[in-house]
């Protein structure tokens, strides 16, 4: 049965955008998503998401679809499996996803989502129940200040946490992830040619962008931009 929207609770749409196989993305981006779509008919994964309802009725399968979608995209095109955080590192800093940007990427290459396509208020919506519940964890917010003398706010940096993993497919999960995570730090520092301290920079995170505004810093001159000191998350 259908509606407006578009969705079927006897069929519902997902977005698993990963790239398996030789030459893809790390085995570990496919079992998450395949987990996710298990977590949206089975009621024994992210429990602490399922149970959020004040009311006790389970999650109706139109959040359970949105929110299996949301994750799935942002697992298969945003998260760094080095980091564990959504966000590409550039020369310029980090580069944050934008939640409309995952949106449009969900509607336009998830297949299902054609024709009733996912809107970045659902997007956002999966978010702030992910850090209610304390699946995603949020960078402080940075502000910078302007050649102009005008400030301007970075977007926040999310990081999925331990009990997202451990609730999504139990310790083993977690323990695939964190070991993923350590081969590819070995690969980077192999990378900087064993210097620790270029390693450590390209974990830090003291500048954030959108990106949006990382196109028009890599077009700035300088010195355009100054960031004020943040401390780490």
């Amino acid at each position: 049965m259908g509606n407006r929207c578009g969705h079927n609770r006897d069929q519902l749409r997902f977005c698993d955008l990963a790239k398996r196989g030789r030459g893809g993305q790390p085995q570990v981006i496919g079992v998450v998503c395949a987990y996710l779509r298990e977590a949206a008919t089975k009621m024994n994964r992210l429990t602490s998401w399922q149970q959020m309802n004040e009311s006790g009725r389970q999650r109706r399968s139109e959040s359970r679809e949105r929110m299996a979608s949301t994750a799935q995209g942002l697992f298969s095109r945003e998260y760094q499996i080095d980091s564990r955080r959504c966000a590409r590192v550039t020369p310029e800093g980090h580069v944050a996803p934008d939640m409309r940007l995952v949106a449009l990427d969900i509607s336009r290459k998830g297949k299902a989502w054609k024709g009733a396509p996912m809107s970045e208020a659902r997007v956002r919506m999966t978010v702030r129940e992910f850090v209610a519940c304390g699946y995603i964890k949020l960078s402080h917010q940075q502000r910078r200040q302007m050649a102009t003398g005008e400030w301007q706010a970075s977007p926040k940096i999310i990081t999925f946490t331990k009990k997202f993993f451990v609730e999504l497919g139990g310790k083993g999960l977690w323990k695939k992830v964190l070991k993923a995570s350590s081969d590819r730090a070995a690969q980077l520092l192999c990378k900087f040619q064993q210097d620790a301290e270029a390693l450590a920079r390209y974990f830090r995170i003291d500048r954030i962008f959108s990106p949006g505004q990382h196109r028009r810093q890599r077009g700035a001159p300088p010195g355009s931009i100054q960031a004020t000191p943040t401390p780490n998350p």
